[in-house]
């Protein structure tokens, strides 16, 4: 995964996660740590068991992921994936006016 040059622009990340997954839990860990390599990140995560009127998964599963109010992954993660995909971001100022 290769270094980029950071801008002051913010990243909306949400993570839409529900009571008793293990794996959801994981991924915000994950990108708990992505936060320390990417500060223009804003990881936003909501549990969609507790908090009403909350962006939903798609058919409940979870975790979903929303990049910039797009959908970005559901029901898997792959960190790889998801840096080469917010390097592109970072790299592209235009990509990073809206939301």
């Amino acid at each position: 995964m290769s270094k980029v040059v950071k801008r002051n622009s913010t990243i909306k990340v949400e993570l839409i996660i529900r009571d008793n997954c293990n794996y959801c839990d994981r991924i915000s860990h994950a990108l708990s740590q992505l936060n320390d390599s990417y500060p223009e990140l804003r990881i936003i995560t909501k549990n969609i068991t507790q908090v009403q009127g909350s962006r939903q998964s798609i058919g409940g599963i979870t975790p979903a992921i929303w990049v910039k109010d797009k959908l970005w992954f559901l029901g898997s993660f792959n960190s790889d994936i998801f840096c080469d995909r917010i390097n592109g971001l970072i790299q592209n100022p235009t990509l990073l006016k809206s939301g």
